[in-house]
């Protein structure tokens, strides 16, 4: 993982990803190229061209959105999580369509596909960015706190009203294989109650029970693949999020009902941005 120190890496050979947006409900293609050391992520449409970093982020609402420039690319933190937890410090990404493909709602499609791809290390060495005190900010109920440690850790704790979901901890160190195994195919929820107001809204038009845990009063379809998936795709989302920091993190960091917004400003306080 890109949160280890080490030597920064970037794929052997192209990806290429093809969906619909969650949001937009409409066709994307996603092409995902290495790229040289020191490179970072890059995401690209025609001659726009945009690095993950938290001062790129311009919309946390619904995922995570980068742009600059009037160009912007929506709900990146699946790949970026993906690509961290294969060690891919340096990509392009290239995105034909609004938004980058939801697939199954997941980050296991990227992650499998990037395994075939491989990954070469690219002989420099990745950033390090340390916890050097407590850190502590909140909103409302929700209260993010980063710790120094000497290595990577995060924890998640949910809590959500609704009877199905309920309140879960989870905690996740650094490890290649368990985040493929344990973290990667963990699927992004929605509650229905919430379904029409996000349309209405503009958003959902591409979430359906083959991309979404779509959440009733009483039930969950599809069926989980984890007894406790919904505190699993948190910490998948922090990931995503953590990677804007663009290397290595030394500490930990714990959220307590927080969404893509602390997760992006804790990336920001890494980088002291």
């Amino acid at each position: 993982m890109i949160f280890e120190p080490g030597e920064q890496a970037t794929l052997e050979g192209d990806a290429v990803f093809e969906g619909v947006g969650v949001h937009s409900g409409e066709p994307c293609v996603l092409r995902v190229f290495p790229a040289e050391a020191d490179t970072g992520i890059v995401f690209r449409r025609g001659a726009a061209s945009v690095r993950a970093e938290p001062g790129n982020v311009t919309d946390v609402s619904r995922g995570t959105t980068i742009g600059a420039g009037g160009a912007t690319f929506v709900c990146v933190e699946h790949l970026l999580s993906a690509l961290a937890g294969a060690g891919v410090d340096n990509a392009v990404c290239e995105l034909d369509g609004p938004e980058l493909p939801v697939l199954d709602g997941s980050a296991g499609p990227y992650v499998s596909s990037f395994g075939q791809v491989g990954v070469r290390a690219q002989g420099r060495e990745r950033r390090c960015f340390s916890v050097k005190s407590l850190e502590c900010f909140a909103r409302k109920d929700a209260v993010m706190v980063a710790s120094p440690s000497a290595e990577f850790e995060i924890s998640y704790l949910l809590r959500y009203d609704s009877p199905v979901i309920g309140m879960s901890f989870r905690k996740f160190s650094c490890s290649k294989d368990s985040f493929g195994r344990d973290i990667a195919p963990a699927r992004t929820f929605g509650l229905v109650s919430e379904a029409e107001a996000l349309r209405s809204a503009g958003l959902a038009k591409g979430a359906s029970e083959e991309n979404v845990l779509v959440v009733y009063d009483d039930h969950v379809r599809p069926a989980l693949r984890f007894s406790d998936e919904f505190v699993r795709h948190k910490l998948l989302d922090m990931l995503g999020d953590l990677a804007l920091a663009g290397g290595a993190i030394s500490g930990t960091v714990f959220g307590v009902a927080t969404g893509h917004w602390a997760n992006v400003e804790m990336a920001r306080r890494l980088r002291k941005e």
